[in-house]
């Protein structure tokens, strides 16, 4: 019996060391940076190449998007190798996402909120240079906020 009551106590430890979107992640393959707007701490996986643009968010948990223990608030920035009109959409990614647009120096230009295993395309209304997809509900900041990009 107290064998059984250690193996139940271990695995509670276990399941709560990896709270807090600090577990590892199918993800962590990816450079990843620490962005700020404000008091606000993003850490981010970066998608800079077409392949990894292209996988973006795909099949990412609730865990993976889950806030950090430091408040960090986890997410993936697209890089684009100049400015221009892109669009995103949400094959395969069962978690709702926001999605901000930003321009060259980092300004978010517009925001959206995206529909789990939706297809249908979110353009940007305008040329941008990045995106920014977070966990719906965690982006704190909108449109006009600036955020420092490495």
């Amino acid at each position: 019996m107290q064998a059984m009551a250690r193996s139940v106590m271990l695995c509670c430890m276990l399941v709560s060391c990896s709270s807090g979107g600090d577990s590892p992640s199918p993800f962590d393959d990816l450079a990843q940076e620490t962005l700020r707007s404000g008091v606000v701490t993003f850490r981010v996986w970066i998608a800079d190449t077409p392949a990894t643009r292209q996988r973006g968010l795909m099949d990412a948990t609730e865990a993976d998007l889950a806030t950090r223990s430091d408040g960090a608030i986890r997410g993936m920035l697209f890089v684009f190798p100049t400015s221009q009109r892109v669009s995103f959409f949400m094959r395969d990614t069962e978690v709702p996402l926001d999605l901000a647009y930003l321009d060259e120096t980092g300004r978010i230009v517009e925001t959206h909120a995206l529909i789990p295993l939706d297809e249908t395309p979110v353009p940007s209304s305008v040329p941008v240079r990045y995106a920014l997809e977070v966990r719906a509900g965690r982006l704190p900041i909108g449109v006009g906020d600036v955020i420092e990009l490495p």
